[in-house]
């Protein structure tokens, strides 16, 4: 069986050590019995001069490296425990919304009425994004609009007639035409205050349908003012450990 690299590395260094001190310990015994049969004292003095602090070395970085390496092995085991334990969640309970949101100036937006808003200009504004608010005039979400819903009706349209029109279309259209987006676009998103937690929005988007997105205003109201915006992806990347 293939021994794994932590067990060769450790039985090489055993090897070294061993044959390390072994061949001190031979030298050392050697070089005292010479001096004794010579007896020559200074030869024995010098031997147990140089010799005894090597020992002392090599017991005091043998000793530090085993129990250093257990003591580090005990407090990785105890930090990684303490993660599992205070988990996504309670991380997630200790950071307010409005550091972690995108605030409301940075946000693209439509304000207009859906009769004003035409379908390729909400993809031309939409770029590499997949939703986009629309606004009332009071600063309020009326809508969320999903890039892949634009997609598939323009889609629909293009295929029911021979000579479609697609640039005329509106977001108007859309609703009338079909039921299901417009309930989409209206209910697809949540509401937290200001002074929510990242952990609030989360569990504001689990109780909602096809949810993605979580807005945030003064109360928490949907008729207040956009304040910002949690999206499930910036939930997913505070909640890493």
């Amino acid at each position: 069986m293939a021994r794994s690299e932590p067990e060769y590395r450790e039985r090489l260094s055993t090897l070294v050590s061993v044959v390390s001190i072994g061949g001190v310990v031979v030298l050392a015994i050697t070089m005292i019995l010479i001096g004794y049969l010579q007896n020559n004292r200074e030869n024995i003095t010098m031997v147990f001069t140089a010799v005894l602090p090597l020992f002392g070395a090599w017991v005091g970085t043998i000793l530090a490296f085993y129990y250093g390496k257990e003591n580090f092995e005990a407090a990785s085991r105890s930090v990684t425990r303490i993660a599992e334990a205070v988990g996504p969640g309670e991380k997630l309970k200790a950071l307010p919304v409005a550091g972690n949101m995108i605030p409301r100036k940075d946000m693209i937006v439509e304000e207009r009425s859906p009769e004003e808003i035409k379908l390729t200009e909400i993809l031309q504004a939409l770029k590499d994004k997949e939703r986009l608010p629309v606004l009332n005039s009071r600063g309020a979400v009326i809508y969320m609009i999903h890039r892949s819903a634009i997609d598939r009706y323009m889609t629909q349209k293009a295929l029911e007639s021979s000579q479609p029109n697609l640039g005329e279309l509106t977001l108007a259209d859309l609703l009338k035409d079909d039921p299901a987006l417009k309930e989409l676009f209206e209910k697809s998103f949540g509401f937290v205050r200001e002074s929510a937690t990242l952990a609030d929005a989360k569990n504001e988007m689990e109780r909602i349908s096809r949810c993605q997105d979580v807005f945030v205003t003064k109360s928490g109201d949907r008729s207040e003012p956009v304040i910002g915006l949690i999206t499930n992806n910036k939930i997913q990347e505070m909640a890493k450990l």
